[in-house]
């Protein structure tokens, strides 16, 4: 230490240690223009906390303005003058804190002689080969595994491991039961429990840049017991920009010689340099997906990469203590790291170990001070088989609980699929149970365990099946294997047995659901049968129904439809109706329409009605009021009922001038009413007395059956007084007329 120790060190007191030591070990505050500084007199005096070490190797009091110090840097010779900077006496507090050392040979078993000495006579072992007699390291003179090698030189062959740094080798902690080994894997829990793997003591004592615009900085560890996988890298950060890209990378050492060169890339991603306070170990966690570094023992190395600007300082360094395992790459080359410009230890210029570190998966994650595996192998339980008991799992979010039991949801049946446990969903009540099994109705279904024919998402077995048919009562009434007609959702058979419906015709059918259209609490069928109600037109609805509904007429009233009844004319309503109504004619009043009997002359007059049945005659005249129709009245004036005509000339017996002898013309020439076929008092044709050898015929006989036919309204011309008939009478007055010709002619 330079000075009494009383205050800072005066120049002339430090050029004095520099005489007589050589060069001095000092501190300054760097800034930004203390990094920046290209050459020259450097006096932009910066002020603040101490936070750079270097060494004053010389001074000029003819340079600057009351002489300068000739500062050696750590930073390379691409930094500064070749490496050094003239400052002014005093600037950027220069020489504060300086120190020299006297080296002595060491002799650190008091023996008056070097060690180096003890070691190379022999009289000293030196079995870890760090040029310290092993009896004065910890260890080097016990053999707590009594295997007569001494603790020290197991641990520097590799034979045992002292995983606490208690210079007590694990298994004899162990043996002796100062550590515990629960997971009997020979190291000690506590060992087990370290997640971090670390060489600094969490300072930045300075910042190393490289020659070249690429620097790789990597330290080396050694795989331990139970922390094969990497979950994190943790680093720090010296003089550089904010969002500078850089690069994270892990290697492994495939033949595990501790030597870089060879090693394997086997994960690297790209970052962002962050927001931070320059040489302030404030150290940004980068999460790494899960990566295995390698086996117990085995060597792998975590590094960082960038592209340096010039001034900057990027890789923070501990220089307190160096454990040979932190390495310098100037270049760009992640894949190859000994393809790089240079790729040496950190120690071969300055000493010391990156503020780069590693985090292994966290292995007690409920605190209690054992590692995970016992505690799942002790019940914690691991249902998920993630190596993290279920409690922690639970605890730390990565598992849902949702109901609350203590075991992950993803390790609880969940039959659906929905991440949901289907016991929560059963007690919630958001699904369903109806057997009882604990498995969601949809389960049991889905899977085949239970049937569910009408697809509604709950089991048969759990719905009213009645008719124990193995189908849900409303399937079977869907289905139409049953009726329902009452729509009580019950198939009408089992409301039959249950005696809640009646079925008086035992058809199988509840009477409440049957054609009832009186309404007299009996089936219509019932009804017909039983002749309660007729059904005329064999309908199978009785017949007021029909008349009721209107599907068929009742003009009479008589509770018979009209299509039941006689209906001769075929015109829908019945005879007695019309017949009653006046609407039709019935002569013969036997309740039959006229226009229903025969009608042999179709004058519209029923033959039994028709006073002419034979000869169409619809006025019906019947003069001489004997029922006997003019038309065929062979006696028209004359009543004569029984038509007699013996002599059969169409003249009637009552009417006939010569009943007794044809005589179609009736001719009564001398008017007497006797015709002159019958008269004995007129001379017959051929008779001397008429001169002519035949009576003289009229051109045409007297038709004594077609009288003068008056219209509607008018009295028939009568015959000329005295003639017993028209026919008769014309015949006469034909027979004189002619008579009387003839005889003028013969006069002549």
């Amino acid at each position: 230490m330079v000075g009494n120790g009383l205050g800072p060190p005066t120049v002339n007191q430090i050029k004095q240690a520099i005489l007589d030591h050589g060069p001095v070990a000092a501190t300054v505050y760097v800034g930004p223009a203390f990094q920046a500084y290209k050459g020259g007199v450097f006096n932009a005096c910066e002020y603040g906390v101490i936070n750079h070490a270097i060494i004053l190797v010389g001074w000029d009091d003819t340079q600057g303005r009351e002489g300068v110090w000739i500062m050696r840097n750590s930073w390379g010779p691409a930094w500064g003058e070749q490496g050094y900077m003239r400052i002014e006496y005093g600037c950027s507090a220069i020489g504060s804190d300086p120190a020299y050392v006297n080296l002595l040979p060491p002799d650190c078993n008091n023996n008056g002689i070097p060690d180096a000495q003890d070691i190379s006579s022999g009289f000293s072992s030196d079995c870890n080969a760090n040029h310290v007699p092993d009896e004065c390291e910890p260890g080097g003179t016990t053999d707590c595994n009594n295997n007569e090698t001494k603790d020290l030189c197991d641990l520097a062959a590799g034979t045992a491991t002292d995983c606490n740094g208690n210079d007590i080798l694990d298994e004899c902690d162990i043996a002796a039961q100062t550590s515990a080994d629960c997971n009997d894997n020979k190291l000690p829990d506590e060992c087990d429990l370290r997640d971090l793997y670390s060489l600094d003591d969490g300072t930045i004592d300075t910042a190393v840049s490289s020659d070249l615009t690429g620097i790789i900085w990597l330290n080396q560890f050694r795989v331990r017991r139970g922390a094969e996988v990497i979950v994190a890298i943790e680093l720090a950060w010296g003089w550089v920009a904010q969002g500078t890209p850089t690069r994270l990378a892990i290697w492994t050492d495939p033949n595990n010689d501790g030597d870089p060169h060879d090693a394997q890339l086997i994960w690297q991603s790209p970052q962002t340099v962050p927001a931070h306070k320059p040489l302030v170990p404030v150290f940004t966690t980068v999460a790494v997906p899960n990566i295995r570094v390698g086996n117990a023992g085995d060597i792998f190395y975590v590094g960082a990469y960038l592209t340096q600007r010039p001034g900057e300082y990027p890789a923070p360094l501990d220089t307190a203590f160096s454990y040979r395992q932190s390495w310098l790459a100037e270049g760009h080359n992640l894949q190859n790291l000994g393809a790089n410009a240079t790729l040496a230890r950190i120690d071969d210029l300055i000493g010391g170990n990156w503020l780069l570190r590693c985090r292994c998966r966290e292995r007690d994650c409920n605190g209690n001070g054992q590692p995970d595996e016992c505690d799942i192998e002790f019940g914690a339980g691991d249902c998920n088989q993630n190596d993290i008991p279920d409690d922690c799992d639970i605890i730390r979010g990565t598992s849902q609980d949702i109901d609350q039991d203590g075991i992950p949801d993803e390790c609880e049946p969940d039959c659906n699929g929905n991440h949901v446990p289907d016991d929560y969903e059963l007690a919630t009540g958001a699904k369903i149970d109806c057997n009882r099994n604990n498995v969601p109705d949809e389960c049991d279904i889905a899977a085949g365990i239970v049937r569910d024919v009408d697809g509604n998402g709950v089991p048969d077995i759990c719905e009213p099946d009645c008719n124990n048919n193995g189908i849900p009562d409303h399937a079977d009434i869907a289905r139409g294997s049953s009726t329902d007609c009452d729509g009580n959702g019950i198939p009408d058979e089992c409301d039959l047995a249950a005696g809640t419906a009646r079925d008086i015709n035992k058809n199988g059918v509840s009477d409440a659901c049957e054609p009832d259209c009186n309404a007299n609490q009996f089936p219509d069928s019932y009804d017909l049968a039983q002749g309660i109600s007729r059904d005329c037109n064999r309908n199978g609805v009785p017949d007021e129904c029909d008349i009721a509904k209107h599907r068929s007429l009742d003009v009479n009233n008589n509770g018979t439809p009209d299509e039941c009844e006689p209906d001769c004319n075929r015109n829908g309503i019945p005879d007695t109706w019309e017949v009653s109504q006046g609407l039709v004619s019935d002569c013969n009043r036997n309740g039959l329409p006229d226009n229903c009997e025969l009608d042999s002359d179709g004058d519209g007059v029923i033959d039994v009605c028709d006073n002419c049945p034979r000869l169409a005659n619809p006025g019906q005249q019947d003069n001489d009021q004997d029922g006997v129709g003019n038309h065929c009245d062979n006696c028209v004036w004359v009543p004569n009922p029984d038509q007699r005509d013996a002599d059969g000339d169409g003249f009637g017996d009552v009417c006939d001038n010569c009943p007794n002898v044809p005589n179609r013309w009736q001719g009564d020439a001398d008017g007497d009413g006797i015709g002159d076929l019958c008269d004995t008092d007129y001379l017959k044709p051929g008779s001397q007395q008429s001169g002519e050898n035949e009576p003289n015929e009229p051109t045409e006989p007297n038709e004594p059956n077609e009288p003068n036919e008056a219209g509607p309204g008018e009295e028939p011309a009568r015959p000329t007084p005295g003639a017993l008939c028209p026919a008769a009478a014309a015949g006469t007055i034909a027979l004189s007329v002619l008579g009387l010709t003839r005889g003028r002619r013969r006069s002549r």
